[in-house]
């Protein structure tokens, strides 16, 4: 039976299902955002890490911090929207849209702060800090790759 989604707005503006102090199964929704959060950001970050540390062990320093730091904004990004996700939930068209809105605009400065940083300074390249701001993207994608090729071979 799917948990209970009705609530009071009067008491509280969160659903209990939505609540992350509630250690009861209400709370399956809110915390199964978190396991693609961790999967998906560790991908990333460990993407980034080796492949940005590779670059600056071969002299490519520049590259190598433009593309970690375009993965970090990448996954704040991530982590962000889903935040944002359940906010919408149980709220009418009129709030709905102005919390999707602020989160868009919001999500837009933040993934133009680390390209406006690598224009303006020589040490990172702006080519792989956009590269790393798509590593989330990536993240999923070779995931779900990987999972298609154990199925494939039966693993």
């Amino acid at each position: 039976m799917p948990p209970d989604l009705s609530f009071d707005l009067s008491t509280d503006k969160t659903p209990p299902a939505l609540r992350c102090d509630d250690n009861s199964s209400d709370a399956e929704p809110f915390l199964s955002l978190r396991q693609p959060l961790r999967r998906y950001g560790s991908i990333a970050l460990t993407i980034a890490v080796v492949v940005g540390g590779s670059l600056m062990v071969c002299g490519h320093t520049a590259l190598g911090k433009g593309l970690i730091l375009g993965s970090l904004f990448s996954v704040v990004n991530f982590v962000l929207m889903a935040i944002a996700l359940p906010m919408r939930l149980g709220r009418g068209r009129g709030p709905s849209t102005l919390i999707s809105l602020a989160s868009i605009g919001m999500r837009y400065a933040l993934l133009a702060a680390p390209l406006i940083l690598a224009a303006k300074h020589p040490h990172l390249s702006i080519l792989t800090t956009a590269v790393g701001l798509f590593m989330i993207q990536l993240a999923i994608l070779l995931d779900q790759l990987w999972a298609g090729w154990r199925k494939f071979v039966g693993v």
